[in-house]
């Protein structure tokens, strides 16, 4: 699926605190999105000059707090190779992907993470969306310089995605870009687009915060971002990230995406994914034996011939929480043409558990052993963040890998696939 990775940098500027209930009225709605055109303008060229690009390098220098946090450079070529060398705290990190393999070097040591296919053989390719979510970790915590990157090159405008109005008027907060004189900086004269996060209400959950972006002054290019933020009655946090050694569609030699392990000790179980990254369309899932709260055994093989869709979730997992309305209206309205879901559980709390889908009324099984982070079936798909989806076909073969954005979508696809 694809991830919106700009809506997501900009709700990390919206960090959502604890604030006082006020019986005060509340004025006239302003509206959710104030856009100068300006600013649109410039956006658009911005994401249709990185959507139109082959290849790119940069660099990334941040900084938090005028403190110099870490540095990161990219070599990117479309649709797949990656070259990924990421410096924090102290410690360095390469992420190489090409073709059908990934490597993660890390001087001494290394992990190889190719995707294998049925066989165990490194021959199915990376996805390009897996490329795309590494690229978006670059830089600080907070800017969202590698999410908006990732974002342009997929082509992706994400402002007037109608979940940031949603989680707006859940939160309490309203967007509004704008455009700001040149400034020179660092010796360059860059032009800025502002975006600020401003709470709507004194019931709201989100403090104010803002992020600025600086591209040339000639060229959409963006050369540097600023974020900040604060939670209520403290001093802003400033972050900083600095973009340089720019080039668009430059050529790569092949060499230039190699990987050599050389005297590199093996290391295993060291994923940088959120999940295993060998779960992709066209693999077969791995099976698993497991017990249900009901005591039913699970297993994904007993589901060949219907879609089955594996939810890894948990009670306190807001977000999980917050999907369940969805996954309970594609179970409706799909299970009766052969869509199956089976839950598997993070709580370490049965009697939670046993509440929580008694009180929601999930009709399907909960696979469940009270481990937490621990548990068998999540370490077996290498599960590091949920909510997490995979959607298994009629065939028996992965048909979609974490399609939070598309779930109707995908199921559907899932049912209808010859």
């Amino acid at each position: 699926m694809k991830t919106h990775l700009l809506l997501l940098s900009l709700l990390a500027l919206a960090p959502v605190v604890a604030s006082a209930r006020s019986h005060a009225k509340t004025p006239p709605a302003a509206p959710f999105l104030e856009i100068d055109p300006a600013a649109r303008q410039l956006l658009n060229q911005a994401r249709e000059k990185y959507a139109s690009l082959r290849s790119l390098s940069f660099e990334v220098s941040s900084q938090a707090g005028g403190e110099k946090t870490g540095r990161s450079t990219v070599r990117f070529q479309a649709p797949n190779s990656l070259v990924l060398t990421q410096e924090r705290n102290g410690k360095t990190q390469t992420i190489t992907c090409f073709g059908n393999r990934i490597f993660v070097d890390r001087g001494a040591t290394f992990s190889d993470l190719s995707i294998p296919n049925a066989a165990g053989l490194p021959t199915l390719q990376v996805p390009r969306q897996t490329v795309l979510d590494l690229v978006s970790g670059v830089g600080a915590e907070g800017t969202g310089v590698g999410n908006t990157i990732a974002d342009w090159l997929q082509n992706e405008a994400i402002l007037d995605d109608p979940r940031l109005a949603e989680s707006g008027k859940k939160h309490g907060f309203r967007v509004r870009v704008s455009t700001l004189a040149p400034k020179a900086i660092n010796g360059a004269l860059l032009r800025g687009i502002k975006t600020q996060i401003l709470p709507t209400n004194a019931n709201s959950s989100a403090s104010a915060s803002e992020r600025i972006l600086w591209f040339d002054l000639q060229a959409p290019l963006l050369r540097r971002v600023e974020g900040s933020f604060s939670l209520k009655n403290e001093k802003p946090t400033v972050l900083v990230d600095t973009l340089f050694n720019q080039r668009l569609n430059p050529t790569f030699s092949p060499a230039a995406f190699d990987f050599a392990p050389g005297n590199r000790i093996p290391e295993q179980d060291t994923s940088p994914f959120h999940y295993d990254p060998r779960l992709v369309v066209g693999a077969h899932p791995y099976e698993f034996s497991a017990k249900s709260l009901s005591g039913q055994t699970i297993a994904p093989s007993d589901y060949r011939g219907k879609v089955l869709l594996l939810d890894f979730w948990a009670t306190w997992c807001e977000p999980c929480v917050e999907s369940l309305p969805e996954l309970q209206g594609v179970y409706r309205k799909y299970h009766g043409q052969g869509l199956e879901v089976v839950g598997v559980s993070l709580d370490e709390d049965q009697g939670q558990l046993q509440g929580f889908v008694k009180a929601h009324k999930i009709p399907w099984p909960q696979v469940f052993d009270g481990k937490a982070w621990q548990s068998g079936v999540p370490n077996i798909y290498g599960v590091k963040a949920i909510p997490f989806f995979l959607i298994v076909g009629r065939d028996g073969e992965i048909a979609a890998v974490n399609p939070r954005d598309d779930l109707e979508g995908a199921a559907k696809r899932a049912l209808t696939a010859k």
